[in-house]
């Protein structure tokens, strides 16, 4: 528990040092978020482990926010947000809608669909090759 507080207190300070400019990104409530979406992006990395990592090729292959300039997590946070939703998904279909929410979610944009079609029809495809997730498999 004491290292758990240590580092919390660590994170903060050295968040507070780096957003000096942008207090409000270093308010404790949005600390909190931070520790706890990272927390949630180990575990669901941990539990899909290579898929994760294929999904995380996928999304910087297309680049649909133009945003991957080499490093390595560009896209991870969304990750790790869209493949719990998989779970769900009974189709390519319900795989775009999920990307389309993500990517809205994380950028605040809203794009088409379609903008996400080959996304979806990729990570459909990983999706029904990695049979731990499919019903009964």
């Amino acid at each position: 528990m004491t290292t758990k507080i240590v580092g919390e207190q660590t994170l903060k300070q050295a968040m507070r040092r780096i957003f000096a400019d942008f207090p409000e990104l270093t308010t404790d409530e949005e600390i909190r978020k931070i520790m706890a979406h990272t927390a949630m992006k180990q575990t669901v990395k941990a539990e899909h482990g290579k898929l994760f990592d294929e999904v995380a090729a996928l999304l910087y292959r297309h680049d649909p926010e133009g945003i991957y300039l080499g490093g390595k997590d560009e896209y991870e946070n969304e990750v790790s947000t869209i493949l719990p939703c998989l779970r769900d998904c009974h189709s390519e279909v319900d795989v775009c809608k999920v990307v389309q929410e993500e990517f809205r979610r994380w950028f605040g944009n809203i794009r088409p669909e379609g903008d996400y079609a080959k996304i979806a029809t990729e990570l459909w495809e990983f999706w029904q090759k990695d049979s731990r997730f499919l019903p009964f498999g």
